[in-house]
């Protein structure tokens, strides 16, 4: 069961990722 608690653990550094992605793209619209 460990793997599983560490594949949570990827998913949830992935989707922080893919957070602040998401947010630096709308600042940059909103720059323009």
């Amino acid at each position: 069961k460990k793997w599983i608690h560490c594949f949570e653990g990827v998913t949830c550094i992935i989707f922080c990722a893919a957070l602040s992605a998401y947010d630096m793209v709308l600042v940059e619209d909103e720059e323009v």
